[in-house]
């Protein structure tokens, strides 16, 4: 069965209000990030409230980061998304990389929002346990696409982030066949699935454009 899709009535994060469905339980100076293996697909540790709900923990984290700023990459003066063009999701530009950088983080975020399985799509596109990561491919138009995947498994889970040059527009491309069974890769896009496409997450220059066009910046694909 697929998780509960994510509530949509915004809620306090501390001090801010925010529409992931979230309501942060601990104080606001304590590290919003965990250790990664709380989070390995979206499952927190036991001492995490409320246990029941860890998409919303979650959530409320990186947008809580994403909208008022905080360690490393979420401050003022992140370098240009154009940098990251060739580079691995973990290098880091100006001591922040790629997955912390906050138009990263924010976009992610808004894609799978409303999403079932959202928790699980973040933590694997944001805060991988294990991953084998690709390098970043610069597009046409300036986006940029940057896929992984789990090693366990072949490869079956793999997902990527693709993401245009001035960070306005971010989608999110995630296939698993153990999750969804149909062999197809599931393309989000402004909190809802956008589209299916045959296979995985494509991994190729050529064949992404191929398949998508100028998307986001262009027409959906048919």
């Amino acid at each position: 069965m697929r998780p509960t899709a994510l509530a949509d009535a915004p809620v306090h994060c501390g001090r801010l209000r925010l529409s992931a469905g979230c309501r942060l339980t601990r104080p606001m100076t304590r590290t919003l990030f965990p250790s990664r293996d709380r989070f390995s697909h979206g499952l927190p540790s036991a001492d995490t409230r409320p246990a029941r709900q860890p998409h919303r923990i979650l959530l409320c984290s990186l947008a809580v980061l994403a909208l008022a700023g905080g360690p490393g990459a979420l401050a003022a003066g992140a370098p240009p998304l154009s940098s990251y063009a060739g580079k691995y999701p973990f290098d880091q530009v100006e001591g922040i990389a790629f997955r912390e950088h906050r138009a990263v983080v924010k976009g992610v975020t808004a894609a799978v929002s409303k999403v079932p399985a959202g928790a699980d799509i973040l933590g694997h596109a944001l805060q991988p346990a294990k991953s084998v990561d690709t390098p970043i491919l610069p597009l046409s138009g300036g986006r940029l696409y940057a896929r992984s995947y789990d090693p366990a498994g072949g490869g079956s889970t793999n997902w990527a982030i693709l993401i245009t040059a001035d960070g306005r527009e971010t989608a999110i491309c995630f296939s698993d066949d153990a999750l969804y069974g149909d062999g197809v890769s599931h393309w989000y896009f402004e909190g809802a699935e956008a589209f299916t496409l045959p296979g995985p997450c494509p991994s190729e220059q050529q064949e992404l454009e191929g398949s998508i066009g100028p998307w986001p910046l262009g027409p959906r694909p048919e």
